[in-house]
């Protein structure tokens, strides 16, 4: 089964607001960077109460504000608008450059930030963090949007929906109806992801369990059996599991389906079950994967990965390693190896989204890296993605 977001209209203008108290060198620099991309719509503000007022009238993809300015600086502004818009891209464009305001401008939730320059070289590099940051802003609320649609889908129904891992060891997702059918809490079942069975009818315990082995050694599994052994809240329940095994054979997750069929049971123990099947598309990526929790553990990597970094393991081999170790052990691979392992720990530090970053490596191929901090049921995790974009990086030198 797939997902599908209707299509909407697009409106492929970027709106930006430029504050700076210097009127001149505001319309010069929306003038550029017009000039950079007809798709740029620019309006400018002398201040940052005369910007505020703009927002009331118009909705803006970008702010590019200066931060020496009367009244209220550059950052004072950016937490502002921050109360009233958590992720607008914000860039702060100033002539004012120190590390101190950088790293107020950072702590204050700055998307980029930009130390003017001479000559009109730095309205095209402008022009480049607009869009950056912009494309990045509109990807992450289209994802948050289908990721919403996902969620209203799995606790609309009262189905049953989960997904371990190929042993049954890791509860990676399950929906609240978990909660109506067995009378027991998710939380415990993410604690104690075989708790389950303590609520499946003793006479049907041994035929779960016989299901458990075969779905971790790859046959589909379809099968009703009882759960609350009190007679009173017994209920029925009618489960699929369908293994999802890598390109070597390995069960690494069990998909699942369940629904309470109780009622149907009991008027139609004899009657030809409705069949539903639960579809797991797993598509294979050309990307490198590698997700890590928060105490630097790898919990899964792909086989890309040990492809682009020529690993001489198996990828699956890698879960459980301790992935500051693993990076050490890689960091001769690149140009700059200290730099590879200082920029992690930084990336670490903020835990603040990267994407597109490029990474040179010492035989001469790029690769592009993607950061993205998240969180697990069990806690934080880190994702890290990696592309080969050497074609790509010859292709933009030419």
């Amino acid at each position: 089964m797939s997902i599908t977001v209707p299509r909407r209209q697009v409106d492929c203008r970027t709106r930006i607001l430029h504050v700076d108290d210097d009127p001149a060198f505001a319309d010069l620099t929306a003038t550029y960077l017009r000039r950079e991309s007809d798709r740029f719509v620019v309006e400018t503000a002398t201040n940052p109460a005369q910007a505020l007022e703009a927002f009331d009238l118009a909705a803006f993809d970008c702010v590019v504000s200066d931060f020496d300015m009367p009244e209220r600086n550059g950052i004072e502004f950016l937490r502002t608008v921050r109360t009233r818009h958590p992720d607008l891209p914000f860039i702060l464009y100033t002539g004012k450059g120190s590390e101190d305001v950088a790293s107020d401008a950072i702590s204050a939730g700055v998307t980029d930030y930009l130390q003017k320059g001479r000559g009109t070289g730095q309205y095209e590099l402008l022009a480049n963090r607009v869009r950056n940051a912009v494309s990045q802003h509109r990807a992450e609320a289209r994802v948050a949007e289908i990721e919403s649609r996902l969620r209203e889908l799995t606790e609309a129904t009262s189905d049953l929906l989960w997904m371990f891992d190929g042993d049954w060891e890791e509860l990676l997702y399950v929906n609240s109806a978990y909660e109506d059918i067995w009378g027991d809490t998710v939380d415990g079942l993410f604690d104690d992801p075989r708790s389950f069975l303590d609520q499946v009818h003793l006479a049907d315990r041994n035929d779960v369990e016989a299901a458990m082995v075969a779905a971790s050694d790859g046959i589909p599994v379809d099968i009703e059996y009882r759960v609350t052994p009190a007679e009173e809240t017994q209920r029925w329940v009618w489960v699929q599991a369908t293994p999802i095994a890598d390109d070597s054979g390995t069960v690494t997750r069990i998909a699942g389906f369940g629904r309470d069929i109780t009622e149907r049971k009991r008027r139609e123990r004899h009657a030809a079950r409705t069949a539903t099947v639960l579809e797991t598309v797993v598509d294979e990526l050309s990307t490198g994967v590698l997700v890590e929790n928060v105490d630097r553990e790898i919990i899964a990597a792909n086989d890309t990965l040990c492809d682009l970094f020529d690993v001489p393991v198996q990828c699956e081999d890698l879960v459980g390693r301790d992935c500051a170790r693993a990076a050490a052990e890689l960091r001769g691979l690149f140009a700059d190896p200290d730099g590879f392992v200082d920029r992690i720990e930084e990336l670490l530090d903020r835990r603040e989204p990267v994407h597109g970053e490029r990474l040179q490596l010492a035989d001469g191929r790029t690769l592009e890296r993607d950061y993205i901090p998240y969180t697990l049921p069990k806690g934080a995790a880190n994702l890290w993605l990696y592309r080969d974009t050497t074609d790509q990086s010859t292709d933009e030198r030419h």
